[in-house]
């Protein structure tokens, strides 16, 4: 049994899972880790580019996340019921 945690947020792959995800991979912890850390990654850049005048590969790391640490984002769930607002007020069209 193999169990993420994120937060306060978890779930559980059971030994079975485990099993047949380590046929497809070395590590099951090593491929979660560079898939969050690569979406951040790719986040982060996108964020750069579209909310400030900077290039995001030309930026360092540390950078990037200082500028991110100042500005106000909406989460998915803000954008959503933005969204939905929108689209009940106009009617749904």
């Amino acid at each position: 049994m193999l169990q993420i945690v994120v937060g306060n947020d978890s779930f559980t792959l059971a030994d079975e899972e485990v099993k047949a995800l380590e046929t497809d991979m070395i590590s099951v912890f090593e491929w979660i880790k560079n898939a969050i850390e690569n979406k951040a990654r790719k986040t982060v850049d996108f964020i750069i580019t579209e909310k400030t005048d900077r290039q995001a590969k030309k930026v360092p790391k540390a950078e990037k996340l200082a500028l991110i640490k100042d500005m106000d984002l909406p989460t998915v769930i803000e954008k959503n019921a933005t969204f939905e607002n929108e689209t009940k007020s106009s009617g749904g069209k």
